[in-house]
C-alpha cells in the first residue's frame, strides 16, 4: 500500500472542520485528520481477487467540558465505508484510578486500539491482525480478514483508572460491558458499522485491559517501555448460541530513537457444524486465528 503526503490535506480538514475555532467556547475542542492513499498490489493474479482503490479518509472530534468531572466527546470518520460514528459517549472522571464512560466507545482491546487514528501512525494500513477488508485474499471470504478489526467500536459502558506503583510504574485498567460483535455464523464486520448500533441478541459480551507502562529518565538510551494484555468475548449470533473468544498481548520498549512494537492476537469464533456452504473441509466446530 501507498500513502501519499498527506500534511496539506490534514490543513485543508482541520480549515473546514474548525471555520471559527477561534471563536470556540471556552471547553469546547476541535480536531481532525485526512489523508488519501493507494491500496494495490502489483501482481495480476492476486490484484483480480483483491481490492484496489484510491481510500480518501476524514477524521473529525468534537470535545465539550460539561463540567470538571463531566466531559463529552463526538468522533466521525468518513472513509471507504462512508460516514461512521466512531464515538459518542460520556466521560466521567471523578479520580485517576476510577472513571465511567457510557455510549458509542472504543473498545479498548491491544495497543494498537490507542493510535488507531490514521492521523497517529505512519504505516499505509493498520497491523494485519487488525486490518479489516484490505487482506490480499481476503475479499472472497469474511473468515479471512483480521482477528479483531480496529477501531472496534460498540455500545456500552467502560470502568477505567490509572494507579502509579512507585515513580516509574504505571498500571492502566479497564473493565466493560458491551453488546459485542454481531454475524450469524462467523462475524460480519459490516454489522458492526450498520444502523441500529444494538444488540442483536440482548445477551451482553464484555472483556479487561490491563497495561503496565515504565517511564525512563529523559534520554536514557532504555526508554519508556509498555506490557499489556487484553481480552473480549461474548455471542454474536442472534439466537446468542454460538461464542466467540479474542485475546491479545503486546509490549514496546524504546532504544535511543528506535522504537519496537509487538503485538500477538487470536480469535476462537464458534461455527454452525450443520450449515453448508464452507469453502473447506469442517473438521471442528470453530474457526480460530491468530
Amino acid at each position: 500500500a501507498r500513502r501519499f503526503p498527506r500534511a496539506a490535506l490534514a490543513a485543508l480538514a482541520a480549515a473546514l472542520a474548525v471555520p471559527g475555532a477561534s471563536r470556540a467556547a471556552e471547553g469546547v475542542i476541535y480536531s481532525g485528520s485526512a489523508y488519501v492513499e493507494y491500496w494495490g498490489i502489483p501482481d495480476r493474479e492476486v490484484a483480480a481477487r483483491s481490492p484496489q482503490a484510491v481510500a480518501p479518509a476524514t477524521s473529525i472530534r468534537i470535545g465539550l467540558d460539561i463540567n470538571d468531572d463531566l466531559a463529552f466527546t463526538a468522533k466521525a470518520c468518513i472513509s471507504c465505508h462512508g460516514i461512521d460514528v466512531e464515538h459518542v459517549a460520556l466521560d466521567y472522571q471523578p479520580k485517576s484510578w476510577f472513571n465511567v464512560q457510557f455510549g458509542r466507545i472504543a473498545v479498548p482491546f491491544g495497543e494498537f486500539s490507542n493510535r488507531v487514528d490514521p492521523g497517529s501512525y505512519k504505516t499505509a494500513s493498520p497491523p494485519l491482525v487488525y486490518d479489516m477488508g484490505r487482506m490480499a485474499f481476503g475479499s472472497r471470504s469474511a473468515m479471512n480478514l483480521g482477528v479483531l478489526p480496529l477501531p472496534y467500536v460498540d455500545t456500552g459502558a467502560l470502568v477505567y483508572g490509572v494507579r502509579w506503583l512507585g515513580e516509574r510504574i504505571q498500571v492502566w485498567y479497564g473493565v466493560y460491558g458491551v453488546a459485542g460483535l454481531r454475524g450469524s455464523n462467523d462475524l460480519d464486520w459490516m454489522a458492526m458499522r450498520s444502523i441500529p448500533y444494538n444488540d442483536n441478541n440482548r445477551v451482553p459480551a464484555g472483556g479487561a485491559r490491563l497495561a503496565l507502562a515504565y517511564s525512563s529518565n529523559p534520554g536514557a538510551f532504555f526508554g519508556d517501555a509498555n506490557l499489556g494484555a487484553s481480552y473480549t468475548g461474548g455471542r454474536y449470533d442472534r439466537d446468542a448460541t454460538r461464542e466467540y473468544h479474542a485475546w491479545a498481548v503486546d509490549a514496546t520498549l524504546r532504544l535511543g530513537k528506535l522504537l519496537l512494537r509487538g503485538e500477538y492476537a487470536a480469535r476462537r469464533t464458534d461455527l454452525d457444524p450443520a450449515a453448508t456452504g464452507y469453502p473447506y473441509a469442517l473438521v471442528d466446530p470453530f474457526v480460530q486465528k491468530e
